[in-house]
């Protein structure tokens, strides 16, 4: 179906994809553009912990449209943040066969209580308050009560005298 633009006519595919929940608790409409931009934000850590560049454009785009597809195919009113990140973690593995470099973006992207963007930034010294807000961990608090990596401190134990 071609609209007066000549485009192709979006709405009932869009009318097809589900609402995202995202990890701060907020209802989305589905946008595929926001994995690419997931994807080529965090695979730029892939240049600083493996001197390896990080994912194009034309495959973040690829991989994007994949999840669509699996998404779409499962038929949900409703997905989650995290639910998206696994079946991008779940692409790259299954491409990682043909391109191995998918394995190292695929151990960028996974979740380990943090994004590993998010403790990248810490370690930089980059933290934002909205960058403590975008995390899915409610008892984050501000870096000044944390370790370097966001890890509670420990309190020494009083010696005895």
């Amino acid at each position: 179906m071609v609209d007066g633009d000549g485009e192709f006519g979006l709405q009932p595919y869009k009318e097809l994809m589900p609402k995202v929940r995202t990890s701060d608790g907020f209802i989305v409409s589905w946008n595929r553009e926001a994995i690419v931009k997931q994807l080529l934000t965090e695979t730029k850590l892939a240049k600083d912990f493996y001197d390896m560049p990080p994912l194009s454009q034309q495959d973040a785009e690829e991989i994007a449209f994949d999840v669509e597809h699996k998404i779409l195919n499962l038929r949900l009113k409703f997905v989650s943040g995290p639910l998206i990140r696994e079946l991008v973690n779940n692409i790259l593995l299954s491409r990682a066969k043909d391109k191995p470099e998918y394995s190292v973006y695929r151990n960028i992207l996974t979740r380990v209580g943090h994004l590993s963007m998010t403790l990248t930034l810490w370690i930089w010294g980059k933290v934002t308050r909205q960058t403590r807000m975008q995390t899915s961990n409610p008892t984050l608090r501000p870096p000044q009560a944390q370790g370097r990596l966001g890890f509670r401190r420990r309190i020494p134990a009083p010696h005895a005298t």
